[in-house]
Order: C-alpha cells, then sequence, then structure tokens
C-alpha cells in the first residue's frame, strides 16, 4: 500500500508492506514495581515471550504484574500448561479443567510473582 500526504508544504509517499503480526504477548512496566503483561493468545512462542517479559520484569526489581487476558482468543492447551508452570509456586499445576494439584515441577521465579 502507497500512502501520499503533505508534510511542510512537501508532498510526500511512503510505501507500507503488510505482514502477519507474530508476537502472543506484550508487557511494559506502568511504575516503579508495576509491571504489566498481556497475553493475546496461547501459542508455540507465549512461554518464551512471557519469560523473557517476566526477566525485564525481574531485573527491574517489578514486585507486582497486572496479568492481561482480555480479548485473548485462546490457542494451544500445551502452551497453556507451560505458562502456568511458570507462574505457579513449585509443586502447584493446573489442568484444563482449572483444577490445581500438586507436582514435583520447579519454576525458576519460585514464588516471586504470586
Amino acid at each position: 500500500m502507497t500512502i501520499e500526504f503533505i508534510r511542510q508544504e512537501q508532498p510526500l509517499e511512503i510505501t507500507i508492506t503488510r505482514a502477519a503480526v507474530s508476537a502472543t504477548a506484550f508487557g511494559e512496566i506502568l511504575s516503579d514495581n508495576t509491571g504489566y503483561l498481556q497475553i493475546y493468545q496461547f501459542g508455540e512462542n507465549t512461554t518464551n515471550e512471557v519469560k523473557a517479559y517476566l526477566d525485564d520484569f525481574k531485573n527491574a526489581n517489578v514486585s507486582n504484574i497486572v496479568i492481561d487476558l482480555r480479548d485473548n482468543g485462546g490457542g494451544y492447551l500445551t502452551a497453556l500448561q507451560r505458562y502456568c508452570v511458570i507462574l505457579l509456586a513449585k509443586g502447584y499445576t493446573c489442568d484444563e479443567a482449572g483444577l490445581c494439584g500438586w507436582n514435583d515441577r520447579g519454576n525458576p521465579y519460585n514464588g516471586w510473582y504470586v
């Protein structure tokens, strides 16, 4: 697509190429101690994206995280399960019915974000 417009009385033309957006999560630090994490869907890369944002939050000494799942279209159950493992304290996991139970898998953020 080509867009033509005038800036400071000079005609400008910009060509834009539309591409698929592959990100499934977005995060930012809202204040000194609050991070915001929005997850658009649970896809193949969601766990890695979430881990990267959590690492950024941890390095910035964020102590509160808002997790926004509004408008989340769903996705892979396995991606959701991997995501839950990094958020839950060691020993707990959730299944597709939302039931929590005990397991012996650990997570690198044990208790930091709970």
